[in-house]
């Protein structure tokens, strides 16, 4: 098994905005997994929706990967999901 605790980490949505930083491995799988249950009680509650937006549930699942770009990056993104809704990141 490979070490995971040097790498950065993040959650995969495919879509805008689909690379979301997070703290550790273990956070991201947190992250997926909270995200993906979240997906699919939607679209079992609004069926029609998949066929609305031409999507299958698992085109909108969230993956776990390695974050692709730098530490600076990362750490903005973190920085930036970690203010809350509207208020402007800090510059």
């Amino acid at each position: 098994m490979s070490d995971t605790t040097e790498k950065l980490w993040c959650i995969y949505i495919p879509g805008p905005d689909d690379l979301h930083a997070a703290p550790s491995h273990e956070v991201a799988e947190q992250m997926a997994a909270c995200h993906n249950a979240a997906m699919k009680e939607f679209f079992d509650r609004n069926p029609e929706k998949l066929a609305d937006w031409a999507l299958t549930v698992d085109q909108c699942k969230a993956q776990v990967i390695e974050w692709p770009h730098g530490a600076d990056e990362h750490a903005e993104n973190l920085a930036r999901a970690a203010q809350p809704v509207g208020q402007a990141t800090p510059t």
